[in-house]
Order: structure tokens, then C-alpha cells, then sequence
């Protein structure tokens, strides 16, 4: 939450200290790693199942193919990666930005961003493998002192300078620092041993096959997200790509808060499924879709009623008739809030032939609704372009997943859905009220507004969280 945070006050701080087509440019160049998740969700969240399952056979010479496999197969990458940045430093700036001041920027920022981003794909090795040491608490730890330096060292560096090159420099610096500092705590467990292990062999067959079910998920991933900063700059130039990131940040956000109960369980499942625990796999799944529900479904409901005093706050007036791009934007959450926890535990198991033809299906329509709608909307088709066929896609999503669990729909609905929703219409619609009447607008009124209606919220649901959370705690 802490690198949310970052995230939302940059933009305020970047619009007002270098302006806003500048700071178009820096979101856009510094979101170009993104265009690659699929890298790290291939590699990296496979380096992350196979490091836990594998210690739990102690299998150290496995483990050390892996390593030294995934290390190298993360240097070709980032070759790759750098490579296609570095031609689009040469293309884009004719393609994508009208305003002289940024067009002239435009190509030392991308050069820039093409060597930060072979540095912090190589980084992210480390990352993946802290996490499958589940040392999630040290991971925290990191990425919070990261998140503050950059934001630090970009609030130091606006007073001295507008270059966006040198600013994104630092993002890209700070950014590969955490894989570093990770790989190093990682290092004296992962059992690393010289002769032992090959760098290429029979011991990444499953490492490969996950890997490239989550490669090309990852690229689908990127249909939807990262590309819709291309189609918003190629329709409305860089200011576009601030409107758009002031409607997707807060989406961004509440994904993060959706992400929390489900991001300890890739490594965690993978162990329990090693040691064949699937009855404790299951109930991990029912509890912690439950809190997932629980934990996001309010904080977007909250967003979207509150969406426009809290958009004139962040970034002013000016901006306030975007608010309802950032309403459509998290309203994705309304219907994807069981997914973090379900994502996370397919992802142990390892199964994921059918998810990644949803994922391909699902990332060719966004991104062909979301050319058409920008051409007729401009940015907030892009968004359209991206919220409708997730709303149409997850029932079939959910359907397989839960059907690789083994887990009963009718189970699942009962238990998960029908409750976690049930608790939050019941909180959502007095609070919807008590906007209505109230209508706060001051900072004082709407944190006062928002405290109140999050007060509610845990009185009314966390006694059946403590319930439901000490029952899954039992000993099997």
C-alpha cells in the first residue's frame, strides 16, 4: 500500500513540478517496463513456485538448475526488452507526441528507459526468489524503503531540474535497487553450489511449460493495461496519458488491496500441494476468497462514491470531470474482487492450459474494443475497452478455476460471493445515502466521511473475518 501510495502522490507532485505534457511523457516512459509483465509473470512467478516446492522435496540440485536457468533465460530478456525499447525511442516520438517540448525529450527518455529496463528485468530474479523463500515480510520491507526513495529523490529532483531523462533515470535506478536488495537476503538460503545443477536440462521441463503458460498470460496482461497508454497517446498525445493515469491509479490501487489477501499463497500453495495438503489448499481458498471479497469490494464501492471530491483534491479542480473515467475504471472491481486470492492458488498449481487461452481471448477483444471505442471516445474508450470484457470474461474464469481446485460452485457462492457481497450492500447503501445528504467536499470532511463509512464497514464484517480466519488456522 505504501508503493500505492508513491504511486498517487507522484502525480500531483510530477503535474505541478514539470507540467503536465512533461509528465505525460514520464508515465509513459517509465510505464514501458509494464509492457513486459509478461517476463516476469513467465520467468519470476516461476522462479517463485519452484523455489518453495522444490525446497520442500530438497531437491538442492533442481533448485539450482532453475537458478542459474531462469538467470540466464532473465539476461536474454532483458537484451530483448532493451532492444525493442530502443527502437521505439526512434519511432515513437513522431508517432505519439505533437507538443515540441515533448517530442524533443521524447527520445533520450526512452533510451534511457530501454537501460533501466535490462537492469530491472536481470533484478528481478532476486525478487521472485526472496518470495519463494515466503519471506513476504522482508519483501515488504523493501519495497517500502524503495517506494519512499523514489518518491524522495523525485521530489529533490524536480527543485533542480525538468528533464525527464534524468527523472526517469532515477525512477529506473530505484526500481532495479529492489530486485538487488532482494537477491542479496535470498542468496545464503537458496543452496546454491557450484557444479551442482545444470543451466540448461531436464530439470526446467516444468519450469518451462509454467513459464510460458505465464509468458503468455503476462502478454495478455499487457494487451490490457500497458498498451492502453500507447492508444491513449496515439488519440490524445501526453496529456491523454495523465488523464488516463488519474483514472487508473486508483484502479491500480484497489487491484493492490485485492492482491494482499492472495500474494503470499503462490509460494505457500506450492508447498502444500507438494506435500499433497489439498484439503488445506481448499480451505485457504474459501477463507481467503472470502477476505479478499470483503477487503476490496468496499474500498471500491467507497472510490466511486467518493470519486470526485477525492479527484479535486488529488490533483484539482481542473481535473474533477475525469472523476467519472475513474469511476467506470474501478468499477472492474466490482466484479473481479474474488480473483486475488483464486489467481494466486491456480498459479501453485501449475495447471494453467485453459487460462491462458482466456487469457489470449480476453486480451485480443480489449484490445481491439479499445482502438475502437478511443477512436470514438477518445480516453475514456480506452477504459471502456478494458472494463467490458472483463465484467463478460470472469464468470468463465471463475467457472475453471474452481473447477481445477476441485472446489464446488455451489460450495464457493454460498461461502464466499454470497456473504462478501451480502455485507457490503447492506454497508453500501447508507453510505451512498449519507453522501447524498452530506455532499463532502473540504479534506477535513471527506477522510471524516470515508473513516466513518470504513468504521462501519469493520464493525459489521470483522467479527465473521475472526470467525472464518481462526477456524482456517485449526490443525488439520
Amino acid at each position: 500500500m505504501v508503493r500505492f501510495g508513491t504511486a498517487i502522490v507522484l502525480v500531483p507532485l510530477l503535474i505541478d513540478g514539470i507540467g503536465t505534457d512533461r509528465a505525460g511523457l514520464f508515465f509513459f516512459a517509465t510505464t514501458l517496463t509494464g509492457y513486459f509483465t509478461a517476463v516476469e509473470l513467465g520467468i519470476g512467478t516461476s522462479v517463485t513456485k519452484y523455489v518453495a516446492e522444490l525446497r520442500a522435496h530438497r531437491d538442492v540440485t533442481a533448485l539450482n538448475s532453475l537458478l542459474r536457468a531462469s538467470f540466464l533465460t532473465m539476461l536474454g530478456l532483458g537484451v530483448l526488452v532493451a532492444l525493442a525499447l530502443t527502437v521505439l525511442a526512434i519511432v515513437a516520438p513522431t508517432l505519439l507526441f505533437d507538443q515540441p517540448s515533448v517530442r524533443d525529450e521524447a527520445t533520450p527518455t526512452l533510451l534511457v528507459a530501454a537501460v533501466a529496463s535490462f537492469f530491472y528485468w536481470v533484478s528481478r530474479l532476486g525478487f521472485a526468489a526472496l518470495n519463494g523463500l515466503e519471506r513476504y515480510d522482508a519483501s515488504a520491507v523493501i519495497g517500502i524503503g524503495v517506494s519512499l526513495l523514489t518518491l524522495g529523490g523525485i521530489a529533490a529532483l524536480i527543485q533542480v531540474t525538468s528533464s525527464v531523462p534524468v527523472l526517469v533515470g532515477f525512477f529506473g535506478l530505484a526500481t532495479t535497487l529492489e530486485g538487488i536488495v532482494s537477491g542479496i537476503l535470498a542468496w545464503p538460503h537458496l543452496e546454491l553450489r557450484r557444479r551442482v545443477g545444470r543451466w540448461w536440462g531436464v530439470h526446467l521441463r516444468p519450469v518451462i511449460g509454467l513459464g510460458s503458460a505465464l509468458f503468455v498470460i503476462g502478454i495478455a496482461d499487457t494487451l490490457v493495461y500497458s498498451l492502453d497508454r500507447t492508444i491513449a497517446a496515439a488519440f490524445g498525445g501526453a496529456a491523454a496519458v495523465v488523464i488516463y493515469e488519474i483514472a487508473a491509479r486508483p484502479h491500480n490501487g484497489i487491484r493492490a488491496v485485492s492482491s494482499l489477501a492472495g500474494s503470499a499463497l503462490i509460494s505457500t500453495s506450492s508447498r502444500l500441494l507438494a506435500q499433497d495438503r489439498h484439503d488445506r489448499v481448499k480451505a485457504l481458498v474459501i477463507t481467503g476468497g472470502f477476505i479478499d471479497v470483503v477487503s476490496t469490494l468496499p474500498v471500491a464501492v467507497l472510490f466511486m462514491v467518493l470519486a470526485e471530491p477525492l479527484i479535486t483534491l488529488w490533483v484539482g479542480d481542473q481535473f474533477a470531470r475525469y472523476a467519472v473515467y475513474a469511476q467506470i475504471f474501478a468499477s472492474y472491481w466490482l466484479v473481479h474482487s474474488t480473483t486475488g486470492v483464486l489467481g494466486s492458488v491456480v498459479t501453485g498449481l501449475g495447471q494453467m492450459r485453459v487460462f491462458v487461452v482466456l487469457a489470449v481471448i480476453g486480451g485480443v477483444v480489449t484490445l481491439g474494443l479499445s482502438i475502437w471505442l478511443a477512436s470514438l471516445w477518445g480516453v475514456v474508450g480506452v477504459i471502456w475497452g478494458t472494463v467490458i470484457p472483463a465484467w463478460l470474461g470472469l464468470p468463465i474464469w471463475l467457472y475453471f478455476a474452481l473447477r481445477k481446485l476441485a472446489i464446488p460452485i455451489r460450495d464457493y457462492v454460498e461461502q464466499v460471493i454470497v456473504p462478501g457481497y451480502g455485507f457490503t450492500a447492506a454497508w453500501a447503501i447508507p453510505v451512498i445515502a449519507g453522501y447524498r445528504a452530506l455532499q463532502p467536499e473540504s479534506l477535513l470532511q471527506v477522510t471524516a466521511f470515508a473513516l466513518v463509512a470504513a468504521a462501519a464497514y469493520a464493525g459489521l464484517v470483522l467479527p465473521s473475518v475472526r470467525r472464518r480466519w481462526r477456524h482456517a488456522l485449526q490443525p488439520a
